[in-house]
């Protein structure tokens, strides 16, 4: 948490540095933290005035982060395989340093770590389907409509006529 004396501690250091910034911009990025539209954050927190430069709130951001506030912490899709790919040739090279070295329990450790490893990769990232080859079985429609005469399914709607003669029905009409 960050109290009133540390935004006016980091506010008087930001203006040392030349920059004017608010006690409304520290609102914005705590705001920024906890919703989703940053538009509706900028509306509440600066209502009509004019929000200030990315230069601003940037290095404002880079005070803040201490406090846990601004800091992004999103990793992309890309990251995270990456990320799992290395982990996953590390535990290789410590299985293998096991293997050599006679450790079974390490040895078997670190497979296991690999494998659940590689079924999140392939979960996650889908893999095997990159590599492979996707099968798509189309299946066709077996009938378009509900006939309104007999309510049994049809390809093509029939006539009338056509319904009373194959089902043999009597007309309730005459």
């Amino acid at each position: 948490m960050i109290s009133y004396n540390d935004i006016k501690d980091i506010l008087n250091s930001l203006k040392t540095e030349g920059i004017e910034a608010r006690v409304r911009d520290v609102a914005y990025l705590v705001m920024c933290d906890s919703f989703v539209d940053k538009a509706l954050a900028a509306k509440v927190a600066y209502q009509e005035d004019e929000k200030p430069s990315n230069k601003v709130l940037s290095m404002l951001a880079e005070k803040l982060k201490p406090f846990g506030i601004g800091a992004i912490t999103t990793i992309s899709k890309d990251e995270n395989r990456e990320a799992l790919l290395k982990e996953i040739s590390e535990m290789k090279q410590i299985a293998d340093d096991a293997k050599a070295s006679g450790d079974s329990d390490t040895f078997i450790k670190a497979s296991k770590v690999v494998l659940d490893a590689r079924v999140k990769l392939n979960d996650k990232f889908n893999i095997e389907e990159e590599e492979g080859q996707k099968r798509i079985i189309v299946v066709p429609q077996k009938h378009d409509i509900i006939c309104k005469w007999t309510s049994r399914e049809c390809s093509a709607m029939p006539s009338k006529e056509a319904c009373m003669k194959y089902y043999n029905l009597i007309d309730a009409e005459k």
